[in-house]
């Protein structure tokens, strides 16, 4: 991988890409604003836009409250910043994923496969709750940066780095919990679709020490997960710190023509 790669990865992974092309306008309305990110991600993601309910195929409506949260969320309800959605797929591994930059959040979903393993209904809601639950990831970005100066700054272990930031996640998956009772559920009610517990409440446990004991050390989250964030970002440090100039050292002139 080449440094410059290794770096988009890491500042994307670790909540610092700043770069944006759905055309971010601050002159918009936080409604308009909205409105355009549920457009993009509903025609990037179609499979969220449908569900079933026996045979009946019914469609999410902007009066839905599943729509109006998120659409609350991407104009920065709880976060004082408007989050984009990303069309690009998530890095390797990772099923959902978002980043921050310039005050902008950016939301990205998988592209599940349709491979028939799945229902319709089935990836309609894992992907209902993946956008949940990274745009209220989002509200701990500052955590996030805070994790990320600190390993930089060589202020914390690798083990440090990875407890750190599983810990801002175990804080989401707590207020997903709520969502689920007090939004998710009164809309399946409403609504007629019979909802999958184990999609929203998949591991959880209230208590952090508990929950992250479930994870062995070999375990791809969190530990292989954000330790390979880590390491990427110790490889770069090194290769930044050793492209430095020694101190004293003078810099060649610039070849500007002919000596005479």
């Amino acid at each position: 991988m080449s440094l410059q790669k290794a770096l988009l990865l890491l500042l994307l992974l670790a909540q610092s890409l700043s770069a944006f092309g759905e055309g971010f306008s601050k002159s918009e309305t936080a409604e308009s604003w909205s409105k355009k990110q549920m457009q993009h991600m509903l025609a990037d993601r179609p499979v969220m836009k449908t569900y079933k309910v026996g045979e009946q195929i019914l469609w999410v409506r902007p009066q839905d409250s599943i729509w109006q949260w998120v659409a609350e969320h991407y104009a920065g309800k709880t976060t004082r910043f408007w989050t984009a959605w990303h069309g690009d797929i998530p890095t390797e591994g990772a099923q959902a994923m978002h980043s921050y930059g310039n005050d902008t959040g950016y939301l990205y979903l998988e592209m599940p496969a349709a491979d028939g393993k799945e229902t319709s209904n089935q990836i309609f809601e894992r992907l209902w709750k993946e956008a949940v639950f990274e745009l209220l990831n989002l509200e701990n970005a500052t955590g996030f940066s805070d994790a990320l100066a600190d390993a930089c700054a060589s202020k914390c272990t690798r083990h440090d780095y990875i407890v750190k930031i599983t810990r801002l996640e175990h804080v989401a998956l707590g207020k997903m919990q709520t969502f689920y009772t007090e939004v998710w559920l009164p809309w399946c009610k409403t609504s007629g679709f019979v909802p999958d517990p184990e999609c929203w409440h998949h591991n959880y446990h209230p208590d952090f020490d508990t929950w992250i004991k479930q994870y062995p050390p070999d375990s791809q989250y969190p530990w292989k997960q954000y330790g390979d964030y880590y390491d990427e970002l110790m490889r770069w440090k090194a290769a930044v710190e050793s492209a430095k100039p020694e101190p004293g050292a003078v810099n060649p002139k610039s070849d500007d023509g002919p000596k005479k």
